[in-house]
């Protein structure tokens, strides 16, 4: 089955053409799927055609959802929430940096440490983490020597970034959800597919017993 071996392509590399591929692929099936319902006779064979074609079809959906939420999430690190979380805490650090803020530059790395641990483990904990840590920085911008205008810029680039790693904990929360149901599709062809085969062989065997008896 192609479309299997494209998703595990794409989970593995994270490929946006094998979105496309995959959503091909699949189209394929159903198409022909709905050719061989439209000319099938027999009833049993029909209606397992037509499982196996819904199976495949929810299959397909279930993808598009998973390859979706993988986009937005990021594709590699610049892309996506991940690009704009890289981007966010690079262009704070430089400007602390510039300023000699180093307990302000150590909660930077904080958060960028919990960030990778995150995308290590998965662990939802670290939304908590990195708010609570957020916080802390927020408190420290009071008492740091910047002028008003970059302490603005600082805070709201800083808040941003909270909001910003909220958002891909819940969305791999989701993304983690969604391979499981697309997992759980697949299940359904695995299942449907045997029984259309199944009644393929009994039609075949029906229409041999048929002209045996005409040839007696």
């Amino acid at each position: 089955f192609e479309a299997r071996e494209l998703e595990k392509e794409f989970l593995l590399r994270r490929q946006d053409a094998d979105i496309q591929r995959h959503a091909e692929a699949a189209t394929a099936v159903v198409a022909k799927a709905d050719s061989l319902i439209a000319h099938l006779t027999n009833a049993d064979l029909k209606a397992k055609t037509e499982a196996l074609r819904t199976a495949v079809a929810d299959y397909a959906q279930q993808f598009a959802k998973a390859g979706a939420a993988q986009k937005t999430l990021g594709l590699d690190q610049d892309s996506g929430l991940l690009g704009k979380l890289r981007l966010a805490t690079d262009a704070v650090e430089k400007r602390l940096d510039d300023h000699d803020e180093i307990r302000l530059s150590n909660l930077i790395l904080m958060m960028r440490r919990q960030e990778k641990d995150f995308l290590l483990t998965g662990d939802p904990k670290y939304k908590e983490m990195v708010l609570e840590t957020s916080r802390e920085f927020n408190q420290m911008m009071t008492i740091a020597k910047l002028s008003p205008a970059m302490r603005d810029d600082v805070t709201n680039k800083i808040n941003n970034y909270q909001k910003d790693f909220a958002g891909m904990v819940d969305g791999h929360v989701a993304l983690q959800a969604g391979l499981r149901a697309l997992n759980a599709s697949y299940k359904q062809i695995q299942a449907a597919l045997p029984q259309m085969i199944g009644a393929i062989r009994a039609e075949v065997q029906t229409v041999n017993d048929e002209m045996k008896s005409l040839q007696s």
